[in-house]
């Protein structure tokens, strides 16, 4: 149930402000794994596994993000060992036509483009230079820095009917300065190397993402369950969270006209904890549209440090400090009038 929330959660998003979060008219998204650690039962430990020098168990969280509107729109929980393509097919039910995926070397594979083709879905992926397809090897001795690739299954696991593939493969140097090879299925007429490159960059959302996940103030430390379906639980309502305080992100930055992507995560998380209760329990509507017309107006004053000589704000995911020079922190929502 609280995993057909999150759904709906992102499909209001979408409805509500996707328009505003798209990338050359294409909404973009990208799929990640991480692992989480549970407490130490024997049930979690049968139901998860982990790692054989691992204090705890530990279990896959699949996602798929919106990398522009910053929201969950679907998740799995797998045990540690699971094929971590499996479950990123499994989440393909949610992705449009007109969608563009973007995936990191994990997940590229003959089965996985023989999917992405077989749902008409775009893609981005990077590929490693060294024991992938074979056509990779003879772009790279072309030194080409963006042409064509033929991708064809080998002939020791071929299966009739599918392939060869036209795919096109970019060549650039990364942030670390480190070539990088990106297979994507976009034409060139549409995205030009730069936009390409630019596309793929985008994905890195989905690691700040699940690194506000693991967080000290929304992350591992809160979660109690001991059995697999509380866990499930604990980790769906976590998702939900991170999709309602998107929404109410996109509602600030619409009605105060601040840029959405400047509204800081962390600010929105602390802000939205603290009175999400107290809309949801508030039965006097005019005192809930009081109160959120003061969350609206919060959100929109927390916007993230500038960075300076950098062309991204600075993003930090420290916990706020709870005591200051004059006593303990502590900044509530003002209470409705009447």
């Amino acid at each position: 149930m609280i995993r057909c929330l999150v759904n709906e959660v992102a499909e209001a998003f979408d409805w509500d402000h996707g328009k505003l979060h798209r990338f050359c008219k294409r909404r973009i998204l990208a799929i990640d794994c991480s692992k989480m650690f549970v407490q130490r039962t024997a049930k979690l430990w049968r139901e998860f596994g982990g790692p054989p020098a691992s204090h705890a168990p530990q279990l896959t969280l699949t996602v798929l993000y919106d990398v522009i509107g910053k929201v969950v729109i679907d998740g799995t929980i797998a045990p540690y060992g699971c094929n971590e393509r499996d479950q990123m097919i499994a989440l393909l039910s949610h992705v449009q036509p007109g969608d563009v995926l973007v995936l990191d070397r994990g997940f590229p594979s003959y089965e996985v483009i023989e999917v992405l083709f077989a749902k008409g879905i775009d893609f981005v992926m990077r590929v490693p230079a060294t024991r992938s397809f074979p056509a990779i090897k003879s772009f790279l001795k072309s030194r080409q820095m963006d042409g064509g690739v033929v991708i064809v299954r080998e002939k020791s696991s071929y299966r009739e009917g599918h392939g060869p593939f036209q795919l096109r493969l970019v060549k650039h140097k990364g942030i670390d300065g480190k070539s990088q090879l990106l297979l994507t299925s976009l034409g060139r007429s549409e995205f030009s190397t730069s936009k390409i490159i630019a596309l793929y960059r985008r994905r890195w959302e989905i690691e700040l993402c699940f690194r506000l996940q693991k967080s000290d103030y929304v992350g591992h430390g809160q979660f109690h369950a001991q059995t697999p379906e509380g866990v499930k639980q604990e980790v769906y309502a976590m998702l939900l969270f991170f999709a309602i305080s998107r929404h109410f992100m996109a509602a600030a930055a619409k009605l105060h006209k601040v840029a959405y992507r400047d509204i800081s995560q962390k600010g929105a998380i602390l802000t939205v904890a603290g009175c999400l209760t107290r809309l949801l329990l508030e039965h006097r509507s005019q005192h809930a549209l009081t109160l959120l017309q003061e969350v609206l107006i919060r959100l929109s004053r927390r916007l993230e440090r500038v960075r300076p000589g950098r062309s991204f704000p600075r993003r930090s995911f420290r916990p706020r400090p709870r005591w200051g020079p004059q006593g303990r922190v502590f900044d509530p929502l003002p209470e409705p009038i009447g």
